[in-house]
């Protein structure tokens, strides 16, 4: 039998890492920020070069040409800006309701016309799980997410940007008790 402050600690050891992420969040209910702006091709050829990630086809090879290296990248699919994101420092991209909020509060920079993809689901053709984009709506002045399109599809006016993972109590809630209920759980089972 493990004693419960041992337990406890054997608990908070396998979750620290967890934690320092949620924490590194901000405090309780503060909203996520988005990125500045739309993720860059400069930075996305940093991704596809650390990762061996498939680079996006009008690109030459692995690198884009120097004249649209700060554009937004574009001609990526759901699952990669998904992937983009998680590597850049263990982000997400932002649901639709995240997105509108940056938008209307001004904290958005757009580098281009592009929509962009979020991870709010929406009903798609035959059941499939088609993905909302947010984007410039008529003449570049709208926090428009009209739009929904499959997750593996792309084109020249599909682009992305990251937030920050969401705060631990909404990947784990109850997070507060859990090292409670874990080290109840080793209390009671008989030890070698």
């Amino acid at each position: 039998m493990i004693p419960r402050s041992a337990a406890a600690l054997l608990w908070l050891g396998a979750c620290l890492p967890s934690l320092l992420l949620a924490w590194s969040s901000g405090p309780a209910g503060a909203q996520p920020r988005l990125d500045k702006h739309e993720v860059t091709n400069r930075e996305y050829a940093a991704f596809v070069a650390a990762q061996g990630h498939r680079p996006p086809g009008h690109w030459n090879g692995a690198k884009p040409d120097d004249a649209i290296a700060d554009e937004p990248v574009v001609l990526v699919t759901f699952h990669d800006a998904e992937a983009y994101c998680a590597w850049a420092g263990g982000k997400r991209l932002p649901n639709v309701e995240e997105w509108q909020r940056s938008c209307r509060d001004r904290e958005l920079d757009k580098l281009g016309m592009v929509w962009e993809w979020t991870s709010t689901l929406t009903p798609g053709r035959g059941g499939e799980g088609f993905r909302a984009l947010c984007g410039p709506g008529l003449e570049n002045t709208g926090c428009d997410c009209s739009h929904s399109y499959h997750p593996t599809w792309m084109n020249e006016v599909k682009g992305f940007r990251c937030t920050a993972a969401p705060p631990m109590a909404e990947v784990w809630p109850g997070i507060d008790r859990g090292a409670e209920r874990w080290a109840d759980r080793q209390a009671e089972e008989p030890g070698p």
